[in-house]
């Protein structure tokens, strides 16, 4: 009976995952689609992007942790933006980020510990850094294997250029952090707006 329940438990808690993904998921592709014109027209706002979904990302992946705070809720999150992201168009490598970014944002998870909200906090932020390697990491380091991929794909060649003209080493590790930090700020703005979520996870 108790093994039942248990079970069920786990259960409804990667329901619980996958219906939160599901959400992050929908609101990354629609805030890309609608700053879509803006980016082509201004390719740096592009570059900025895993920043600027970090802001509402907060929010989305904190609430799931309250709800479901399953051992690994930050390796399935993971896997999951990665296959989307390379369903969308990128490369395989984007998923291979995400995968790592997901274990080991589980690991800081854990070792900080899992009911602290800095512990969450720094498990996105981590998730995120995945994000931003899988995205420009090829770019910069990869650039061939990149641009023959996207060419093949039908993508401009001219913002594909425009892109990886402002993009080297230097300014990748300014969107990381960039990025991590907005990912603070959307979990601390995330807590703010659902304090008693947090307060009845016990997540302090």
């Amino acid at each position: 009976m108790v093994n039942e329940s248990g079970n069920s438990k786990v259960v409804k808690e990667l329901i619980t995952i996958g219906i939160f993904n599901a959400i992050a998921i929908a609101v990354f592709f629609a805030v890309g689609l609608s700053l879509s014109f803006i980016t082509t027209l201004i390719p740096v706002v592009a570059v900025i992007m895993p920043a600027i979904l970090a802001l509402p990302g907060g929010i989305i992946y904190l609430l799931m942790i309250t709800k479901a705070p399953t051992k690994g809720v930050f390796i399935i999150s993971g896997i999951l933006l990665g296959v989307f992201m390379v369903a969308v168009g990128n490369m395989v490598f984007f998923l291979i980020s995400m995968t790592v970014a997901g274990f080991a944002a589980e690991a800081v998870f854990t070792v900080i510990g899992r009911k602290k909200f800095w512990a969450a906090a720094t498990g996105f932020a981590v998730l995120m850094i995945g994000f931003v390697a899988g995205g420009y990491f090829p770019m910069i380091f990869m650039r061939k294997a990149y641009l023959d991929f996207q060419l093949a794909r039908g993508l401009d060649s001219a913002y594909l250029e425009a892109m990886i003209a402002i993009l080297n080493p230097g300014v990748f590790a300014g969107i990381i952090i960039i990025t991590a930090t907005a990912a603070y700020l959307g979990s601390l703005w995330g807590r703010k707006v659902l304090h008693k979520h947090f307060a009845k996870a016990g997540i302090l």
